[in-house]
């Protein structure tokens, strides 16, 4: 039998049934002792009507979201003496997959940051350069046996759906743990004689935690919440909160010498096809 969200909701308030089930007597199947569940009927009708409001009650919801953050810069400053250059490029790309209740979250992070400093002398042999070259290359940490340089990471991945009046909806994605390595490594070419030394390459492995994203979007028509579909980008140049801030900038992208944020672009497509008759507002 197929259920609207009101028809359901009238069901669970009203069957004698699920009333003997929270006083303990399973529907009426136990005679015995009674033993009441650990949740009382009134926070069991409020867990069912989020469920059916905010996820739709849908075991079938399937589709995907795409959600790619890119950065590019380059910035120089300096002084006779010397100046510093300051280069980076970045990529988060997390690919959600969904269907038949299962959730599969592909997350692919990659960039460089590089610095070059350019130290200049004069010699009595005339002027001169020192440069040191510092860059870090990461990535994320791809399973055992992933093909090719960047992995892909399997995280766990949450999606909760809330409808506002009007037919406006956000979608908040909610990622697991990620781990990532960075190889950082040197090069000096001293033209001056300084007898400085380029440090020794690294390798760092780090674990973030958990993240989450939030997407806003608003239905073609308010009464049928069968079908989410859109697709925004926005370019972010400063803080607004947790859940709109771009993740590249908490986490590898350099900020401006003026303590301002190089701008990151965001591009966010999703594509949510679910069950008609659990959508179909009450």
């Amino acid at each position: 039998m197929n259920f609207g969200n009101q028809d359901f909701m009238n069901h669970l308030q009203g069957d004698f049934q699920i009333d003997m089930g929270f006083e303990g007597r399973s529907g009426g199947a136990n005679s015995g002792q009674p033993a009441p569940p650990p949740m009382s009927k009134t926070d069991f009708l409020v867990a069912a009507a989020r469920w059916m409001d905010e996820g739709f009650a849908a075991c079938d919801r399937e589709g995907n979201i795409v959600h790619t953050e890119s950065i590019v810069s380059d910035e120089t400053t300096g002084s006779p003496g010397m100046t510093t250059r300051f280069e980076q490029t970045g990529e988060r790309r997390v690919t959600i997959r969904f269907a038949n209740g299962r959730y599969r979250a592909e997350i692919e992070v990659k960039g460089q940051t590089k610095i070059t400093q350019t130290m200049r002398a004069e010699l009595p042999s005339g002027p001169c350069e020192t440069v040191i070259i510092s860059t870090g290359d990461y990535q994320d940490s791809g399973p055992a046996g992933s093909a090719g340089a960047l992995g892909n990471i399997s995280a766990g991945v949450g999606l909760d759906v809330k409808f506002q009046a009007g037919g406006s909806y956000t979608i908040t994605v909610r990622l697991g743990p990620e781990t990532h390595r960075q190889l950082d490594h040197y090069v000096l070419r001293d033209g001056c004689g300084t007898g400085l030394r380029a440090s020794p390459s690294e390798t760092l492995e780090t674990t973030w935690e958990a993240t989450r994203f939030v997407i806003k979007g608003k239905l073609a028509d308010p009464r049928n919440r069968t079908r989410l579909v859109g697709r925004t980008m926005r370019v972010v140049t400063e803080r607004v909160s947790p859940d709109d801030d771009p993740w590249l900038h908490d986490h590898y992208a350099a900020a401006a010498q003026t303590g301002l944020l190089h701008p990151v672009t965001v591009k966010t497509t999703w594509n949510i096809r679910h069950s008609p008759a659990a959508a179909s507002p009450p």
